[in-house]
């Protein structure tokens, strides 16, 4: 459902949209240990149900800014899975997939003598998120929450001559977040864990022929 309204004399644009679906006979790949070895496979997840619903919306305040928002929900469970190697799995939610995404933005340009200035700045967010199918009994297969901060600033057409000048910072506030996560408590004692970037900073020049 998208709309265009204005408040205030600001455009706006917003876009609502929901989804439902129930699913049979679902294939997952899954890898666990069993017998002292590492087995990957296809499984049949049988039956589960999704739904969710997804906002966006666009602002201009002033004709150099624009600011940009969206948030999503998603719902997902296994309603009946089970085999013989991950056992009953039944009510668990699917692997990488987070409840709630938060996404915000905002841009603005400023016309220069040579060229055009662009700022950007955008915050993503993601609730916690399971690694694996198996998670409801598993804690080391999730992750928590996180929150990144990006900032980026572009000097494009430098002089006129095709050249582009930015930098940018990614994780601003150098927050600690994981990518990937396994729990292997039930074997070895620990998780194995992948962790994101740190702050980063950059500097980047573009040429166009």
């Amino acid at each position: 459902l998208k709309a265009d309204w204005s408040l205030g004399g600001m455009p706006i644009r917003t876009n609502v949209s929901t989804f439902y679906a129930k699913y049979e006979d679902i294939q997952r790949t899954t890898s666990l240990v069993f017998d002292n070895l590492i087995v990957t496979g296809n499984f049949n997840a049988a039956e589960a149900t999704i739904y969710g619903a997804q906002i966006e919306a666009v602002a201009r305040p002033t004709p150099s800014l624009t600011l940009q928002a969206s948030y999503g929900y998603l719902h997902t469970k296994y309603d009946h899975f089970q085999n013989a190697l991950l056992g009953d799995v039944t009510g668990n939610k699917f692997a990488q997939a987070p409840e709630d995404t938060v996404n915000l933005s905002a841009t603005w340009s400023h016309p220069l003598p040579t060229g055009e200035l662009i700022a950007n700045v955008s915050y993503a967010y993601i609730s916690e998120v399971a690694f694996a199918d198996d998670n409801l009994t598993t804690p080391g297969n999730i992750a928590p929450g996180y929150g990144l901060v990006d900032a980026r600033v572009d000097w494009k057409n430098v002089g006129g001559r095709g050249l582009d000048l930015g930098v940018y910072v990614k994780n601003a506030t150098d927050e600690v977040y994981i990518l990937n996560t396994t729990d292997r408590t039930s074997r070895f004692g620990f998780d194995s864990r992948l962790y994101g970037d740190p702050r980063t900073f950059g500097f980047e020049i573009r040429a166009s022929f």
